[in-house]
């Protein structure tokens, strides 16, 4: 898929049980695509976006997949997705060159704008592993230890979380709620930020576990991974992405997308009509 978005919240969405949410829009813009924190305009999640760039709207390379097999993945799509519903793009590389590319529906339903070989995707979770990437960038630095406390960076959070470390944030195994699945209902959640955040959780002392006993998703963790990253460089989880990452990586078209830098014109609206995220 050429130009996905990632949600990371800045709230930020990530890893898995064991293993960032972050949110982020991005892929690895001239190979293939893809961060959490978490935040959108509105709602301060972010996403990320990013595309395989100089690739058409369809097309196929026969050496790399047979003609037969893209027909299959056109009459596919043609048959389950129609050109009024939300947008899906398909991509496929073989050795790192691109075999295939396509997509159907519509990116942004009320403005009538299809998909194209450019638009940009909400990543959601998956945005997670560009926050966890981002930490453990200043880990190697020498700048974060994992086992550092929660505290240390964001010190006005519960007293009793003194035991929560980076590494917990980063594996689920905090033993914070989940803001999302938890406690913060879907309307307010479009109006929570990580300025917001932190007040909130420090009226909300209770865990669900002892930190490091038992791992359960939760994505206020990658959030507050942004806000670790943030205190401890100077700098917006924006521009550090885009300065250390993105960047670096060549990643052109990837971007985060919160209550700083609204969806792009042309970028895929949430099911096709929302800029929020619920």
């Amino acid at each position: 898929m050429k130009n996905l978005f990632f949600t990371a919240w800045v709230l930020v969405f990530i890893v898995g049980c064991g293993g960032g949410s972050s949110s982020v829009k991005s892929t690895a813009d001239k190979s293939s695509s893809s961060a959490s924190s978490n935040s959108s305009s509105s709602n301060s999640l972010f996403s990320v976006a990013s595309s395989l760039e100089n690739s058409s709207a369809r097309s196929s390379n026969s050496s790399l997949l047979p003609a037969a097999l893209a027909q299959k993945i056109d009459a596919y799509l043609g048959a389950n997705i129609s050109t009024t519903q939300p947008a899906i793009s398909v991509l496929v590389l073989k050795n790192g060159q691109l075999a295939y590319s396509g997509g159907r529906g519509m990116a942004d339903i009320p403005n009538g704008i299809s998909v194209a070989s450019n638009t940009g995707f909400r990543l959601a979770s998956v945005s997670k592993s560009f926050t966890a990437i981002a930490v453990m960038q200043l880990v190697e630095k020498g700048e974060i230890k994992l086992t550092d406390s929660l505290l240390d960076y964001i010190p006005e959070l519960p007293q009793s979380w003194r035991k929560i470390t980076i590494e917990h944030l980063l594996t689920h195994k905090s033993g914070i709620y989940d803001i999302i699945n938890d406690w913060w209902p879907p309307t307010p959640l479009n109006g929570l930020t990580n300025a917001t955040l932190i007040p909130y959780l420090t009226q909300r002392p209770a865990l669900e576990f002892e930190p490091g006993t038992a791992c359960d998703y939760s994505n206020t963790g990658y959030m507050l991974l942004v806000s670790v990253i943030e205190r401890k460089t100077g700098m917006s989880f924006s521009n550090y992405m885009q300065q250390h990452l993105f960047g670096p990586a060549g990643m052109t078209s990837s971007y985060i997308n919160d209550e700083n830098q609204a969806i792009k014109p042309g970028d895929a609206l949430n099911r096709g009509q929302l800029r929020t995220f619920f």
